[in-house]
């Protein structure tokens, strides 16, 4: 399966309520180039999104980039933003993974 949120996905691998094995890959919506950007985003997600279990999410979050699952797609196009979480974060298909091109949206 594919996770659209790497906050949120991880967090969930993190609690037990999916297994890792079971992860095809992280679409991710951040946008950082460097290992060390990386640990950044992992501590600010540790006081934010994985406050009850943050040393096993940080593990997680780490064996999913050691393992290559993250890819973000702004890094190759920092106008793209992920579509709306449709039927949750995690979906079957990479088709189901949708991106667009945020300065094409129309806001309501």
């Amino acid at each position: 399966m594919y996770g659209r949120s790497l906050s949120i996905c991880v967090m969930q691998l993190g609690n037990g309520d999916v297994d890792i094995e079971d992860v095809e890959m992280i679409i991710a919506s951040t946008c950082f180039e460097t290992y060390e950007e990386f640990l950044q985003v992992i501590e600010y997600y540790k006081e934010t999104y994985w406050s009850g279990n943050t040393e096993k999410c940080k593990e997680t979050a780490i064996q999913l980039w050691n393992d290559g699952k993250i890819y973000q797609p702004r890094l190759y196009n920092n106008d793209l933003a992920q579509a709306l979480y449709n039927g949750g974060v995690w979906v079957e298909t990479l088709e189901e993974c949708v991106y667009v091109d945020h300065r094409e949206q129309i806001w309501a």
